[in-house]
């Protein structure tokens, strides 16, 4: 600290002076009001004759904040060694590899995720495929066992047919021989 210097609000040692002077904890609960007037000026003055303080609003408080904001970005990075910079390189290096190897790791367990849905989804295809050709051959073999009766009551009665028409053709011989 420069001697003269005045400290900001912030400081350590303008806290704890402020701590001092603070009341106890254990007092009430009321804000504490200053003991002389606010104003400046004495109250038994006319406002129209106060003295008027014109601050130019390039040196307002806010301004201020924000030169020294400006400053502060423009301000130029200290200066480092070449072996610092080399240094913060690899480091840099050496996180971004991490980042690498992650976003890397991330993309091989996405890819083999997929390739274990896709290989489910083949899976389940190939089984419905199967379980349809089964169904077909069945199908087909449940439509050879009814064709296959079929054929047997159509000649079974295609025989009984021919053995009723061999007995009418006896009778009607028999009836033309007596005759």
């Amino acid at each position: 600290m420069v001697p003269g210097q005045l400290l900001p609000p912030t400081h350590p040692s303008s806290i704890d002076n402020t701590r001092k002077n603070a009341p106890s904890s254990t007092s009430s609960a009321r804000p504490i009001t200053p003991q002389k007037p606010l104003s400046p000026v004495p109250a038994d003055v006319d406002p129209s004759t106060r003295p008027t303080v014109s601050v130019p609003r390039s040196e307002t408080a806010a301004n201020v904040s924000k030169k020294r904001q400006l400053s502060d970005e423009n301000a130029s990075p200290r200066a480092t060694s070449p072996r610092e910079d080399d240094q913060g390189g690899r480091v840099q290096r050496r996180r971004h590899d991490d980042q690498r190897f992650d976003l890397l790791r991330q993309l091989l367990s996405v890819i083999e995720r997929d390739q274990v849905h896709a290989k489910a989804h083949d899976d389940a295809v190939v089984k419905l495929q199967l379980e349809r050709l089964e169904f077909d051959r069945e199908l087909q073999r449940e439509r050879i066992a009814f064709d296959k009766a079929q054929a047997t009551k159509a000649e079974k009665r295609f025989e009984a047919n021919q053995e009723i028409i061999h007995q009418l053709l006896a009778q009607l011989n028999a009836v033309a021989s007596s005759t």
